[in-house]
């Protein structure tokens, strides 16, 4: 009996930490601070971890990348070398659609850090992310990746299949958030609320500004934000501090006068 017991205060422990861990990553992701996720990534021993470690440190790793890419980091080629080797290293032990999409996502990072092989990498993102789609039409990961195919392509993408892509994913993962990273459920959100802006709707365009522009930690999807500002618009005003409710800080709510 005591055994079982100190097993469950072991088990209860690391799963304590693991939570402070997401939230602490989280938290940063929302503030931009990614050193907090250097950190992590540099302080995890990959060879050690388990394969459930393993995903999520995949998962972070797939994030950071983009991060030192976008800021033109130094060291960008050495963090997309070593993504890329942890992806073919974890290959078997996930999902093969979720990594197609990671694949589909690493050959925009090469198109980004480097044209010599442009025709190679745009090839690449979309027979990837079409295998991605065939294997997993369901993952919200997946259709996620297959949504910024589309909207982030200025000459072939359509951002009206961009929309549906982020809704489906969206709806999927207001179901299913707890078994994803909640930094990938908050990217999602974000584009899926551009999309609905450059597609002509005005109260999704609005709450775009409310994203941008608060660190609120809004804990409500776009989908449900924007029913709440378009009952604002109404003249229900009784919601507005509905819509209120969900920052963080209260005095970040003032944003919501720019509706």
């Amino acid at each position: 009996m005591r055994i079982i017991l100190i097993l469950i205060v072991v088990l209860f422990s690391s799963l304590c930490r693991a939570q402070d861990s997401e939230q602490l990553l989280y938290d940063a992701y929302l503030e931009t601070e990614m050193h907090v996720w250097e950190n992590y990534l540099d302080t995890s021993d990959w060879n050690n971890a388990t394969i459930e470690e393993r995903t999520l440190l995949l998962n972070y790793e797939y994030g950071y990348t983009a991060h030192v890419i976008s800021i033109k980091q130094d060291d960008a080629k050495e963090v997309l070398s070593s993504f890329e080797n942890h992806l073919e290293a974890h290959k078997a032990y996930m999902d093969s659609g979720v990594y197609y999409t990671y694949k589909t996502g690493l050959c925009s990072y090469k198109l980004a850090l480097e044209k010599k092989q442009i025709t190679k990498q745009i090839k690449g993102i979309y027979e990837y992310i079409q295998r991605a789609g065939e294997i997993s039409p369901q993952d919200p990961f997946v259709l996620s990746m297959q949504g910024n195919v589309e909207f982030f392509n200025p000459l072939f993408g359509s951002k009206q299949k961009a929309l549906r892509y982020y809704q489906q994913a969206d709806s999927i993962y207001h179901l299913m958030q707890h078994n994803y990273p909640r930094w990938n459920i908050r990217a999602l959100q974000i584009t899926l609320v551009q999309s609905l802006g450059k597609t002509g709707q005005k109260a999704a365009a609005r709450a775009l500004n409310l994203f941008k522009n608060t660190t609120a930690k809004i804990k409500v999807l776009p989908s449900e934000l924007e029913g709440l500002i378009n009952q604002i618009e109404n003249g229900q005003q009784g919601n507005r501090t509905q819509c209120c409710v969900y920052c963080k800080n209260l005095a970040q709510a003032k944003a919501l006068s720019i509706l």
